[in-house]
């Protein structure tokens, strides 16, 4: 008989966020008589301090230990791209549906009242911990998938570039590109040129990402790092009339603690979005401020295009997620540069997030770390793909 998956030995594992002198024993009681995984802890310091070392599943937050610090928590989870999939259920007193509401705007999934029934906890527990994992197994389907699909890129290149020099002989054997033999050859090696282009363009792209994903963390000058996305999207900026404008503090060097080429793919795929979703004519700031505290650095992108509806704040980081705002200029998009940017902005330590007000444009930013006890020493960037 083969061995039992370790996973099956538990329901799920669980961070109970609860105040002191608040029966905190009970729910933990409760819910590993259930068969649940539970750790217990009395305050936002210690909740943060456990998920930065320990996995969990999902969250049951008391907001009684107080109102405002369980919805300051959940923004913060919801911020950092370490812990904005874990699923959040509340459990709370106040039955207003005002704070319901806001409490499920924040983020969390669920929200249950007391008292209590406890059957009915766990059953809500047992359902979002089974969405997570299927969530969880469809990103590792998407993952799988696009190692495939550049690897299937990676095994077509040879025999189209066999089959392109073979045209290109044909081509210079005499053959004239009048003649019905010459117009196929010709039409064969632009075929073949359309697909190498492809072919290399999903290549380079996957490289990119897994070159940000195998460096060191190191200092990065940001400002050199916004010059170099700048230049790799002027072109697209320029054909709709779009101004990027560039605000960096004066005086020394403004440097972060992070790996250049994957703060070049985070800024980058910001700043493309910005002018992607951008009206013809409009203004795009890239900006570097000090971050939520001293031991973070800012970079913004703001544009002023339809900004974001509440759905698409909800859903803005998670892979193949299309925006409800189309393009403004026809360009493609596949909503997977917001979840590299997240997945990347998470491995070096930092936070991303968006402000944004239907009508009234949009503010991406991401902090990353500028001390070095914000990050390990040598921490390989998380793999992105």
């Amino acid at each position: 008989m083969e061995d039992a998956d370790p996973k099956d030995s538990r329901l799920g594992s669980i961070l109970v966020l609860q105040g002191c002198g608040h029966g905190n024993g009970s729910i933990v009681n409760l819910l590993t008589a259930r068969g649940f995984e539970v750790n217990l802890v009395s305050d936002i310091d210690a909740a943060l301090s456990v998920l930065d070392s320990m996995p969990f599943e999902l969250i049951l937050l008391d907001t009684t230990i107080s109102d405002s610090n369980g919805i300051a928590l959940c923004r913060h989870l919801k911020a950092n791209p370490r812990t904005w999939d874990l699923p959040i259920i509340f459990l709370t007193s106040v039955v207003d549906a005002g704070r319901a509401s806001e409490a499920l705007d924040t983020g969390a999934v669920d929200f249950v009242s007391k008292p209590f029934n406890p059957d009915e906890l766990a059953a809500r527990i047992e359902t979002h911990l089974e969405l997570k994992r299927t969530r969880d197994d469809l990103q590792q389907i998407i993952r799988e998938k696009s190692e495939l699909m550049s690897t299937i890129a990676h095994e077509l290149k040879n025999p189209l570039t066999a089959i392109q020099t073979a045209g290109i002989l044909l081509r210079d054997s005499g053959l004239s590109g009048n003649e019905p033999r010459g117009e196929l050859v010709e039409s064969i090696l632009e075929s073949c040129s359309q697909s190498l282009r492809m072919i290399n363009q999903r290549m380079e792209r996957f490289s990119r990402e897994n070159r940000a994903a195998r460096t060191k963390v190191e200092p990065v000058d940001l400002p050199d790092a916004i010059h170099q996305v700048v230049e790799q999207n002027h072109a697209n900026a320029l054909a709709k009339g779009i101004e990027m404008k560039v605000s960096v503090p004066d005086g020394d060097a403004v440097e972060v603690l992070a790996d250049y080429q994957a703060v070049c793919v985070v800024i980058d795929n910001l700043v493309s979005n910005a002018i992607k979703f951008s009206p013809p004519g409009r203004t795009v700031t890239i900006a570097v401020a000090a971050g939520p505290d001293n031991g973070m650095r800012r970079i913004s992108v703001t544009d002023q295009g339809p900004g974001l509806t509440a759905e698409d704040r909800w859903n803005l980081f998670k892979p193949y997620h299309r925006l409800s705002a189309a393009p403004t200029g026809g360009e493609t998009s596949h909503g997977l540069g917001l979840s590299i940017a997240a997945r990347l902005a998470g491995s070096m330590k930092g936070e991303i997030g968006c402000d944004s007000e239907v009508g009234n444009g949009a503010t991406f930013w991401v902090n990353l770390p500028v001390e070095p006890d914000r990050v390990s020493s040598g921490q390989d960037v998380a793999e992105v793909v």
